[in-house]
This record gives structure tokens, sequence and C-alpha cells, in this order.
């Protein structure tokens, strides 16, 4: 009989059941012929399968006195209150917890489903061995008010409201751990836009409370820190928190790579009353017999305090090619294959523009040791990629090169979108070019701002040509506005494997 309820062994319920009163779940251990009429009635040939003699193990360790009780008699090594069991990064969390038999398997902060997959949770992607707690359903409730995993994205804490200066200027400084701010009338409209542009992210982390970050905002805050690590900044960190998220869409499809992507972004300057919104979108199918893949990148300088958006108005810009060039925004590149799957892409950023974003976030570099002095144009290059979530390297000569690697960085610890092409829209490059740096062995020559067209690929396809209002055709939505669709996304039949 099952320790739990009147049913025979061999018809137990699978979900979390509370410890019946006077017993503790050593009490409730089955025996081996209860288990194995137990375990007959369903399929483990896939969790059986999935480790290999050379998997990795995972410790399990239990939460409360009776889990580590239970253990220990489960361990079947004197003294020993935790056991190992072997796992995957194919497996689900179901699988797991049939090897271990248990109620309820948390770690880190996170109380994992039966049907969370290993590969997508950053708990069993920090390497070493992964630890985790055997709760039962009381305990969860324990562990949940006293560990519920949490996060911020800021690391600065501001003094209380009641001791926070009046003065506009000397209220920023305190709010935001600012940089030898200068007097300005902005002071007021940046304070009350930036706090509504914290607000937005402080909710997006509070929507992750009890769950693992999203891997891509944490790719988002480890590119920021990875963009500005060859600079001369005393400290990171005043830069850092004034990038918020005011937006996105970024699944993760499980394997640690990024299909679809549409991110908006603003970076406050941790010096004058200014800031940057940079926005990205990013479209990347596999199918069988067509490739759909796009990606536009864009920016906009505010001189002066201005109220966060939301989203960007995609369906103004009407073609790739187009996008960001309305509205003060600006392209800094673009990329997409047409039916034939020519590449079509241009690295537009200019000198001028990334200027521009430098001074209006860290002031201008004349003075000797001042903020400004201390950040390149190439760290502001990658600065305004890192904020959407691209790591992207620019190597300054073939030892740096050699040492750091040059282009877009992935790992597979980390979402990441796929840059590699024959001509991207964000060119290490074009980007040394444009900052006055010699090029570099295998630097494209060409004039990278200009539109590039590579040859066709695809053989199935009309060898006719096709020009950009072939690629993009349109339809108009019931307000009369005009939407880009792409000829390739009619395409819906096909079997998508990516």
């Amino acid at each position: 009989m099952c320790p739990f309820c009147a049913h025979q062994a061999g018809n137990h319920h699978n979900g979390p059941v509370d410890v019946p009163e006077g017993k503790t779940l050593k009490d409730l251990r089955m025996s081996a012929e209860a288990f194995k009429l137990y375990s007959a009635n369903r399929d483990t040939t896939l969790s059986d399968s999935m480790p290999s003699a050379n998997s990795p193990k995972l410790k399990v360790v239990g939460f409360s006195e009776a889990g580590r009780e239970l253990l220990k008699e489960s361990s079947g090594i004197p003294g020993q209150d935790w056991v190992e069991v072997q796992w995957s990064m194919m497996d689900s969390l179901l699988w797991v917890m049939q090897r271990v038999e248990k109620t309820a398997l948390a770690g880190g902060g996170v109380i994992y489903s039966t049907g969370d997959l290993t590969m997508s949770e950053s708990h069993f992607r920090g390497g070493g061995m992964i630890e985790l707690l055997l709760l039962t359903a009381q305990d969860a409730l324990v562990y949940t008010k006293n560990n519920l995993k949490t996060h911020t994205w800021r690391t600065y804490e501001p003094p209380l409201p009641e001791s926070l200066p009046t003065d506009p200027r000397e209220r920023a400084r305190a709010l935001f751990n600012l940089i030898d701010p200068p007097s300005s009338r902005h002071w007021n409209a940046y304070i009350e836009h930036r706090q509504k542009a914290d607000a937005i992210t402080d909710e997006l982390m509070e929507s992750f409370t009890g769950q693992d970050m999203d891997p891509f905002l944490d790719t988002v805050t480890a590119s920021i820190e990875n963009a500005l690590d060859t600079s001369d900044l005393d400290d990171l960190e005043q830069v850092t928190d004034g990038v918020v998220i005011l937006s996105y869409s970024a699944p993760d499809n499980g394997w640690g790579e990024l299909n679809d992507a549409d991110v908006l972004t603003r970076i406050h300057s941790p010096h004058l009353p200014k800031s940057v919104d940079v926005h990205f979108t990013y479209y990347h199918r596999m199918r069988m017999s067509s490739v759909d893949w796009n990606y536009t990148i864009g920016f906009r300088v505010n001189q002066t305090p201005r109220p966060c958006p939301r989203s960007y108005p995609s369906h103004q810009d009407g073609s790739i090619p187009r996008s960001h060039t309305r509205n003060g925004w600006r392209s800094f590149g673009w990329f997409y294959l047409d039916g034939r799957r020519a590449e079509h892409s241009a690295c537009t950023v200019t000198k001028e523009d990334l200027q521009e974003v430098h001074d209006a976030l860290f002031g201008d570099s004349d003075e000797e040791d001042s903020l400004g002095s201390k950040v390149g144009l190439v760290e502001t290059a990658r600065l305004l990629l890192a904020s959407v979530g691209i790591d992207f390297r620019v190597a300054e000569d073939e030892e740096q090169k050699e040492d750091d690697g040059d282009g877009h960085r992935r790992s597979y610890r980390e979402a990441s979108f796929d840059f590699a092409a024959e001509k991207p829209a964000i060119s290490a490059a074009h980007i040394r070019k444009i900052c006055g740096i010699p090029p570099l062995e295998g630097d494209d020559t060409a004039d990278l701002s200009q539109e590039q067209v590579t040859e066709a690929m695809d053989g199935s396809y009309d060898d006719e040509d096709e020009d950009e209002d072939d690629d993009y055709e349109h339809d108009e939505d019931d307000e009369g506005e005009y939407q880009p669709r792409h000829r390739r996304q009619e395409r819906d039949d096909e079997c998508v494997i990516c």
C-alpha cells in the first residue's frame, strides 16, 4: 500500500503530497517490492537512457532535518546525508526527479517544475557540482518564504527620500550616483524621466521573482560590462546602472539561441541630463528550402530629457533598409537575405554618429582626466550594441585580436544571436575604419556604409534580379498604415527546423 494513501503502490499518484501527521519522510520510504510495482506503471526508457556513463552528477541535499534523515538512509553510506544522481543537459527536471524519487527539487531560490529543461535553467549552467534541495510540500512553503529568488538591475542604492538635496543637480547626483554633473536647467526633467525608466525595469525584475533571470537579460548585463572593459573608467557601475530595458521580446529556443528579438533600451548619461535610445530587431528561421534572416539596429540621441518610449513604431520604416531613419533615429546597420539567399547589408554608423553619442553620454574629451577622455569611440560603439544584448569586440591590433577575439562573441552559457555572414551589418572592420584604427589582416576593405550584396546561394529560386520592392511587399492595416512583410515569410507550410 502507498504510505500516503490507501491505493496500491502500482496505482500511486504522482503529484506532490503532504507527509501524514505523526510520520516523517523516512517512514514513508517504499520497500523494494512496492517501488517495483510503482515504477512498473511508467515508461522510463528516455529518462534512463539520457545520462551516459560519463555524464556529470548532481548532489541532492535535504532542506529539512527530515529530508536529511531520509537521504542518510538512502545514500547507503554511513553518516552521508545526501545522494548523487547523474544528469545531462538534455534532461527534463521530471527525469531528474524520477531518478531521485522525490516531491520537489529546488536550487538557487527557484522551485523547479517537472517540465523544465536543465539546459534552460541557469542553475545548471554554472559548472562544477550542481546542488539541489529535496523538499516536501510543507518544506516548499517555508523555502518560498525565506529563499525565493529575487533580481535587481541596479547596484547603487540611493539615499532615503528625506535626506535628498533640494537642488535639482545635487538631487540627481544623489539619486543616480552621477559623475561631476554640470549646472543645467534640465535636471528636474532628467530625474522625472529616469525614475520612470527605472520603474519600468524594476517591474520587469519583479516579474522574475522565484525564477531564474531570462538568459537574454543576463547577456545584456554581461555585454555592457564587457563593452567598457577597455576604457579607463574608475567605476563601471555608474555607467551600467544607467542602462535600462524599456521593452523586449527575445525568447530563448532552449538551446541558447535567439531566433526572434525586439529590444528597446535607453542609456542614461552618468554625467549630463541626456540619454541615448537604442532599438534592435532580429528574425532568423531556417526552413527546409529557404532561410528567413534579417536584423536592424538603430539609435537616437536625446540632447534634452525625453519621455521613455515603450515601443518602437517599426511600421513607419516600411522596409529593412529604411529602418531607423525617421523622428531622430539613425541606423547603425541593417541586414537581410533576399529570396535567393543573397545577403544585403550596410553598416551605416559614422564617426560623427559615434562622437555625438559619446559626447551626449560622457561629455567632450578635451580636458585631461575628464569622463569623456576615459571612454573612446570604440567603447561607445560597443556600448550601443551591448545595451541590446550584442557582445561585440573591436580589436585594435593583431595581438588584441589574438588574445580577445574580434567581432561578435558567442557563449554557450548565454543567450546569443547569429551574425555569421559574408557581409554582416555590424562590422568590426567598419568600426575600425571610422575610428581611425589601421585595418587588420582579413578586414573587408569595401565601403561597408553602402549597401553590400553577395552572390545568390539558393538555386531553387528564379535567377531574375529582385529589387527592394520585390523583397519587401506590404500589407495595409485597418488604419491605412503600411506594414512590412518579407516575401519568404509567406512560406508558412514549410517545416521550421531551428
